[in-house]
C-alpha cells in the first residue's frame, strides 16, 4: 500500500465527495425531466383521475345490470355521487361494497345535462342507459374535463382545452 506525503496509508475504498456529488446532480436532473413530463399531479390530475374512476364505475354498473337483470342509476350529489337500483322505486345501493358513494376532489363541480330527472344516470339491463353530457372542472372556472354517454353503452372522456 502507498504512503502519502502527510504519512497516511492511500485506500483505494470508497468513493470521493466530488464523485458523491456529480452522482446527485445527475439523478435530480433526470428527476426534473421526469416530473417534468408527466405533468401536473395536483388538483387538475385528480379531477382526471375522478373522471376515469367515474367512467369505470359506469361500466361496472353496466355488467352488473346485465347479470342482475335490474336497473341500475348514479345519482349527482354536491361533491359526491351515489350508486341506486330500482325496487319499484329507486333506492340507494349500499351492497356490494364497490356501489358505496364516491366523493369528489376538493373544489369540483359538476355539470350535468341528462334528459331524465332520478337518478341523473340510469343503466338498464338491455345495456340502455340515459344519453348525457358532463363537465368537470374547479369551481368559478370554465370546466376542463368533458364526458359523454351515448345511451348505448359507449363513454368518453375528453380534456378540454383552454381557449386564447
Amino acid at each position: 500500500m502507498q504512503r502519502l506525503a502527510t504519512g497516511m496509508k492511500k485506500s483505494n475504498k470508497g468513493f470521493t465527495l466530488i464523485e458523491i456529488l456529480v452522482v446527485l446532480v445527475i439523478v435530480s436532473i433526470t428527476l426534473t425531466f421526469a416530473i417534468l413530463s408527466f405533468g401536473d399531479f395536483g388538483r387538475e390530475r385528480q379531477r382526471m383521475m375522478a373522471a376515469e374512476k367515474l367512467k369505470q364505475n359506469i361500466l361496472l354498473l353496466e355488467q352488473y345490470a346485465l347479470v342482475t337483470s335490474q336497473s341500475y342509476g348514479i345519482k349527482f350529489n354536491k361533491n359526491y355521487y351515489t350508486f341506486m337500483r330500482y325496487q319499484k322505486k329507486w333506492v340507494t345501493l349500499d351492497k356490494p361494497s364497490n356501489f358505496k358513494p364516491v366523493y369528489l376532489p376538493d373544489d369540483t363541480v359538476i355539470n350535468l345535462k341528462s334528459k331524465s330527472n332520478q337518478p341523473d344516470i340510469t343503466l338498464n339491463p338491455s345495456l340502455q342507459s340515459t344519453p348525457f353530457m358532463l363537465t368537470m372542472g374547479k369551481a368559478q372556472l370554465p370546466p376542463t374535463i368533458k364526458m359523454v354517454g351515448d345511451g348505448n353503452g359507449s363513454v368518453v372522456i375528453t380534456a378540454i382545452k383552454d381557449k386564447p
